[in-house]
């Protein structure tokens, strides 16, 4: 089980968050393999709106059900998340011509380095050990050996958690070596 830190929102705000947290989670699972093309992921999502949309007006034609607008209110704002994530996780921004548009210095190398140190340093820094560390996140002990290994990269969501923990943004954690600070 997953524990999401959710500040500054109602019950119902916290509900709704958890619900789209558990339908992109089953998303995941159900098709692992996300586009790499924005377009298409684009279309993903816009398809999912137009499921919203026709629900909607089933509803208003008194077809419909609340329930069925909810679900498909769901699984919209889950795919919408699920191309940000990926959004994020793409290697360096850049136009349409291919180049760099900002952190010429970022390379693919250097972020995973980065990575890699920053995230045994804060495992370390928080007094973890890796199964520990596994634990608290939800993950498996191998995974984090793998993170700090350079064998595979955590997941968003991870960052995510981690960087609410130790109250560092994500891009820090990605692009700072904070064994220096």
């Amino acid at each position: 089980m997953v524990s999401l830190k959710i500040t500054g929102m109602g019950k119902d705000h916290a509900e709704i968050m958890v619900l789209v947290n558990m339908e992109l989670d089953n998303a995941i699972k159900k098709h692992p393999f996300w586009p790499e093309c924005n377009i298409k992921r684009a279309a993903i999502v816009n398809e999912e709106a137009g499921e919203l949309v026709r629900e909607a007006n089933l509803l208003d034609e008194g077809k419909g059900s609340i329930q069925g607008l909810k679900t498909e209110c769901i699984q919209t704002a889950a795919m919408a998340i699920r191309m940000l994530i990926h959004l994020y996780q793409d290697e360096i921004p850049k136009d349409v011509t291919n180049k760099p548009q900002r952190f010429n210095h970022l390379t693919k190398e250097y972020i995973n380095s980065t990575l890699i140190k920053n995230v045994t340093h804060l495992r370390k820094s928080m007094g973890f050990s890796q199964n520990e560390f596994a634990n608290r996140y939800n993950i498996s002990r191998s995974s984090v050996g793998s993170y700090e290994e350079g064998r595979a990269n955590p997941s968003y969501l991870l960052l995510i958690r981690l960087s609410e923990d130790i109250e560092i943004d994500i891009k820090t954690i990605l692009t700072e070596d904070l064994t220096r600070r």
